[in-house]
Order: structure tokens, then C-alpha cells, then sequence
């Protein structure tokens, strides 16, 4: 029976750049060390070439129980039942509810949550053309969900009709595109500065425990993908407000 090691992933994979899956034969037995350097670089792990891609926490080692439906991540223990104070990660593998990861989701599901109470409030105002870029917004907040979910890479090219560095440039330099430079909301811009301005306010907060999440002592950051477009949305979000302000709506 072959057993997998952190030694061996690390000279199979070196560099910072690493592939989102890694095969190995069927049976094989995945040493804690190998599954955390498999997890925190967000590789996947996929057994005897079948195309069925399982995490490596599928696999336990021969001291934990046999038998159980569920499998604790950090106990490494196998239970029958799901504990009230735990919950999925993926599929049958739980972690605690206030699992750094479990957080993100939660963050991005209260983003989601901020998001369509902006587009119900403007679309009573009337402001069609906002509800339509915040749905944008949303789409993309779900895909990241998802991705974050699943593992799979998220690739978007644009986002409101500007790409990634687009929106770098117009929020760094409100001045150049719109009628105003660099502002701070306050209460007289009304209700929809307000409300676009809590969903920019929510989109860093999920950055912040994003960085948390992704950040690994030895590679550095992972999900780059991830950091990017939550980053790009804050500044997606903040051209909104500056079209605003200008009166280009």
C-alpha cells in the first residue's frame, strides 16, 4: 500500500504555482502532513484516474474509526451522527461552525443578503439602471461562493464592462471619468449612496477574513482568484457611487 507524505508533494509540486488537481493510485493512504499541504494550496485529490476527484480529507488513516457517516476535521474521528456545533465543509466532512472557511461563506451569504435589499429599496426609487449593475454584483458573489465551495477556479473577464485592471484605474482615479475625486458618504447623498455604500462596506469584510482564510505561511496567498474579484467588487461597487454622485445614471 502506498503512502502519500508531505516530502513527496513537495517534490512533485514546487514553486508557488500548483495545479488544481493531484492523482494518486487507489488505496492510497494520505498522511495528515501530506492532506493539510493538499488543502491549504487548494488542490485537489483524485484516486486512480476514474475522474471521481475527492478531498483529501476523504481518506483517513488506519487508527481512525471504520465505521460512521460523517468525518471530523481536526478530531480525525468518524461519527455516525453530525454533532449540533459542527457542520459540511464538503460533502460528508464537517468542521466547526466557526471554521475560518465557514465564516467566509457566511460573510459572502450576508453580502448576498445586503445586496438584494439595495436592489429592492433602488428599484422603488425608480433607478432600474443600478438594480441591473447590483445583479451583476450578486451573480458574482454567488460564483465565488461557489468556487470557495467546490474548489473550482473562477474566471470572469469583465464586470460592469471594465476587466480587472479597468476597475483598478477609474476607483484609483474617480476624477479622470466622473464629476467629483475621492469622496466620503454622508447622510445628504440620500438613500441609494447609503445603501450602495453598505454593500461596498460588506465586500471588505469579506475580504479581510478571505485573506485570513487563504493566507499559508509557506506559499504565501492562495485563492488568488478569490482575493482578486472580492477586491475588484469593492472597487466596482465604489464607481457605482462615484456615477452617482456625478448624476450618470
Amino acid at each position: 500500500m502506498k503512502v502519500l507524505t508531505e516530502n513527496r508533494l513537495r517534490s512533485d509540486l514546487p514553486g508557488t504555482k500548483y495545479p488544481p488537481e493531484y492523482l494518486v493510485p487507489p488505496g492510497t493512504i494520505i498522511t495528515p502532513a501530506a492532506r493539510s499541504f493538499l488543502s491549504d494550496r487548494g488542490i485537489r485529490l483524485s484516486f486512480g484516474g476514474t475522474g471521481e476527484v475527492q478531498d483529501p480529507q476523504d481518506r483517513v488513516s488506519e487508527n481512525m474509526a471504520e465505521e460512521g457517516s460523517f468525518f471530523l476535521i481536526g478530531p480525525d474521528l468518524k461519527v455516525d451522527r453530525k454533532p449540533e456545533h459542527y457542520t459540511h465543509l464538503s460533502g460528508n466532512k464537517l468542521v466547526p461552525k466557526n471554521h475560518p472557511r465557514i465564516e467566509l461563506r457566511g460573510k459572502l451569504d450576508s453580502l448576498q443578503a445586503d445586496i438584494i435589499l439595495a436592489q429592492v429599496r433602488i428599484a422603488d426609487l425608480g433607478r432600474e439602471e443600478l438594480v441591473n449593475d447590483l445583479q451583476e454584483i450578486l451573480d458574482l458573489v454567488k460564483e465565488i461562493l461557489k468556487g470557495e465551495v467546490t474548489g473550482s477556479e473562477i474566471i470572469v473577464e469583465t464586470l460592469m464592462g471594465f476587466s480587472k485592471d479597468q476597475l483598478r484605474e477609474v476607483s484609483h482615479h474617480p476624477e479622470k471619468y466622473f464629476d467629483t475625486g475621492h469622496f466620503f458618504p454622508s447622510r445628504e447623498m440620500g438613500e441609494v449612496m447609503a445603501l450602495l455604500n453598505v454593500v461596498r462596506t460588506r465586500i471588505r469584510e469579506a475580504e479581510l477574513v478571505a485573506c485570513n482564510v487563504f493566507r499559508n505561511a509557506d506559499s504565501g496567498m492562495t485563492r488568488e482568484d478569490i482575493l482578486t474579484l472580492l477586491n475588484r467588487l469593492s472597487s466596482a461597487i465604489y464607481i457605482m457611487m462615484c456615477k452617482f454622485k456625478s448624476n450618470k445614471y
